[in-house]
Formats: structure tokens, sequence, C-alpha cells
């Protein structure tokens, strides 16, 4: 009986203690605000440094539900750029998102992971820029919040 209460017991504390659940396409709509991110394996993790004279700034991403999006430096003043061709599509924990970069069509695509709290990791898994791939796993990922 006692195994029975203490195993119950432990259920509950891991269910209750953990916000983290599965997320959908209509959770990644939005607007999700940089926090942190990893550059190589090699590199340290690093926060969004602040204006005035950091070079990580982070940038702002807005994921619409007519499944287009636009991306904005934190520290700029600029609009976000033209989305007309930006498409992304979430689906089983991948983040698909295909635009232009330099006059070359481009395509990102990241396994994400909720981190509880609001927080998402967007771990790159391949990119393609001018039709050439990337597959190598780099360690490349960002820490990013809901807004």
């Amino acid at each position: 009986m006692k195994k029975i209460a203490l195993l119950l017991l432990t259920v509950i504390t891991i269910s209750c203690g953990n916000d983290r659940h599965e997320l959908t396409s209509a959770d990644m709509q939005g607007q999700w605000k940089t926090l942190q991110g990893k550059a190589s394996r090699k590199t340290p993790l690093r926060d969004v440094e602040p204006c005035e004279g950091g070079k990580f700034k982070g940038e702002i991403y807005t994921l619409n539900a007519d499944g287009s999006f636009s991306t904005k430096e934190i520290c700029s003043g600029k609009p976000p750029e033209d989305t007309q061709k930006n498409r992304w599509k979430y689906e089983d924990h991948i983040l698909t998102m295909e635009h232009t970069y330099k006059g070359s069509d481009t395509k990102n695509v990241y396994s994400v992971s909720d981190m509880g709290d609001g927080k998402v990791k967007w771990k790159l898994l391949y990119s393609r820029y001018n039709y050439e791939y990337n597959l190598e796993d780099t360690g490349y990922y960002l820490v990013m919040k809901k807004q």
C-alpha cells in the first residue's frame, strides 16, 4: 500500500511541477522573441545582449495564422521585412521556415521542444540556401519566448 501511495505521489508531483505540453500549430502562432542562442557546438550559449554594443541582439519572429512570417531585429527601428513570400509550417515538433535571403531561396528546418513558462527551443536540423543543403548537425539553436 505504501508503494502505491508513493508511486501516486511521485506521478502527481511530476505532472504538477511541469507546465510543458504538446505544442500545436496554433500554439506556434504569434510573436516569439529570442532570449538565448548557440551558434555551434563549440560556442557557449549566449543571452541576447543590450542594444548598445552587444553582438548578439536577437530577433522577433511573428508567425501568422495564414502561414506567413516576418522577422525583426530586436534593436532595430526598422519595420519587419516584407512577408509576402515567407512561409512557415509546424507539424510533429518540426518547424519549417522558407523565405528569400539576399535573393536566394532559403529553408530552415527546426526541431521544437517546449521548455515550459512560454519558452521553446528551436534546434536547427538542416538548412538549404541557394539550393545547397547543409545537413550537418552544427549545434545551432535558439531559445525563444512567446510574447
